[in-house]
């Protein structure tokens, strides 16, 4: 069987999942599996092709290293639910975008 290649849209709602596992992480005092999934955010953002995607989705894109990498916890599990919920948004509309054309 062949390998489905992974669109945009697929990277960005897989990353959106690793963000909410970021943040239920830390929010639950398991800060090895939020280390985890902060590393397969930053992986994902490396495949993704920014040029296609909207403006403020690219900006989102280029916070996200610097939002992952704050040394208060809290903060970063608050981020990390918030930017998740967004790119989960961001996800389904275009999801519904590609449907109707």
């Amino acid at each position: 069987m062949a390998k489905k290649k992974m669109t945009n849209n697929m990277h960005i709602a897989a990353m959106s999942q690793d963000l909410y596992r970021v943040g239920i992480g830390y929010h639950q005092g398991s800060v090895r599996m939020a280390k985890i999934f902060s590393e397969q955010v930053l992986v994902r953002i490396g495949e993704i092709k920014s040029e296609s995607l909207k403006p403020y989705m690219r900006k989102i894109l280029l916070v996200l290293p610097s939002i992952l990498e704050e040394k208060d916890q809290t903060i970063v599990a608050e981020n990390s639910l918030m930017y998740s919920v967004l790119l989960q948004n961001y996800a389904v509309v275009m999801e519904d975008d590609l449907n109707r054309s």
